[in-house]
């Protein structure tokens, strides 16, 4: 998540009113929005003390508790492989609906009883700008209070021990019209999970949830939509090959919109290995005229892997390329080198134009002196995430 990202306001939203089988269900979630200062007054003062916040995530790395299985014998288990989360809930929740992902990048999953509109949904999105777990957590807490009028009174916050998947976490308890929400949120990185279990008085119990947040986990972090190792980066202080960083893409469904994935340099190949690479890709293209590079230069094939966790692949496909540049260490970016000036011209030497995966590896090529490396691979659409990696 890029560091400095101004923050006009954030704030928590209830969603989704749903009519099953005539009963009116809500289904609650804390999913972040994001509003103009200028058009949206009220919610300037939703958050002001975090507007200014920024800095490097917490990682948020506890190991998880298993659970007893004997506990919920009267339980079916939720997984979701894309989402990296798996948990269980009653087995009269018989309704499961997948909403996919929103404009605003978040997916929703609802599961509830047709019988009597309880229900469970978990949300998971993220969060624009960077927070704490703390910082996080206030925000949720101040915007639940101030959105909804629930009073200090009415909202009930347990925080001492709570943890969600292992994570460190937050639970709250409130009454929201005629109905009881219970919720349990987390944050990864930059992105949120919450699960919320809500239903009306003579149907709710509390214990209930508890046994569905305590039974949630991460079934697969290394694939989930936020890798808790990736570092954030600058060009005064570019990460190495093989870290992860974060990087912006525009992603085109729906609203368009620039979103972040993963991104990982993993190996720089020079000279005629890399040339070769380039000859075999322009057989295949036949829109790419090959020509050896000018004397004393080279070609350099740096391959990335990006991962896409999080974004909703269309059934065509999604290109899985990035905006990657190669820019020097002053301040206009410019390559400098035996008095000559470089602003190299990047080819895809990638054969995937559209991938139905979320994870995929690209190549690209440019031209540089023979042996030059005190240059640095900047990938991300501009004015939005990138991450900076060391030239080699």
């Amino acid at each position: 998540m890029k560091n400095g990202m101004s923050i006009k306001g954030i704030i928590i939203l209830t969603i989704c009113a749903y009519l099953v089988l005539g009963l009116e269900w809500f289904t609650i979630g804390m999913v972040v929005a994001y509003f103009d200062s200028k058009d949206n007054n009220g919610a300037n003062s939703v958050i002001d003390d975090i507007k200014n916040i920024s800095g490097e995530f917490e990682s948020n790395k506890d190991s998880g508790t298993a659970i007893d299985e004997s506990e919920y014998l009267d339980y079916e288990v939720y997984t979701n492989s894309e989402l990296g989360i798996k948990f269980r809930y009653p087995k009269e929740f018989t309704k499961v609906n997948e909403e996919g992902v929103d404009e605003d990048g978040y997916t929703t999953v609802l599961i509830y009883n047709p019988s009597n509109g309880n229900g469970v949904n978990i949300v998971v999105g993220k969060t624009t700008g960077v927070f704490s777990f703390d910082s996080y957590k206030k925000a949720s807490i101040d915007s639940l209070k101030k959105s909804y009028g629930i009073s200090e009174n009415d909202l009930e916050i347990e925080d001492k021990d709570v943890k969600m998947g292992g994570k460190k976490a937050f639970k709250n308890y409130y009454k929201y019209q005629n109905l009881n929400v219970y919720q349990c949120g987390t944050l990864v990185g930059s992105t949120e999970y919450v699960l919320t279990y809500s239903g009306k008085d003579a149907d709710f119990e509390k214990e209930v949830g508890d046994k569905i947040f305590n039974s949630f986990e991460f079934v697969d972090e290394s694939s989930s939509s936020e890798k808790s190792d990736s570092q954030t980066s600058s060009k005064e202080n570019p990460i190495d090959l093989n870290v992860w960083g974060k990087a912006s893409k525009y992603v085109v469904s729906g609203n368009s919109s620039y979103q972040d994935v993963n991104v990982m340099v993993t190996k720089i190949t020079r000279g005629e290995d890399a040339k070769n690479i380039v000859k075999e890709y322009a057989d295949t293209d036949k829109y790419f005229d090959y020509s050896d590079p000018a004397d004393g230069e080279e070609w350099v094939v740096v391959e990335y892997n990006v991962d896409m966790q999080g974004l909703k692949i269309p059934s065509y496909g999604i290109s899985p390329t990035l905006n990657v540049s190669v820019i020097g260490k002053d301040k206009y970016d410019i390559i400098k080198y035996n008095n000559k000036s470089y602003s190299p011209s990047i080819q895809e030497v990638s054969s995937d134009d559209y991938v139905k995966t979320t994870t995929a590896t690209n190549k690209i090529a440019f031209q540089l002196p023979v042996g030059f490396s005190d240059y640095i691979i900047r990938i991300g659409s501009y004015d939005h995430t990138q991450t900076f990696v060391k030239g080699k």
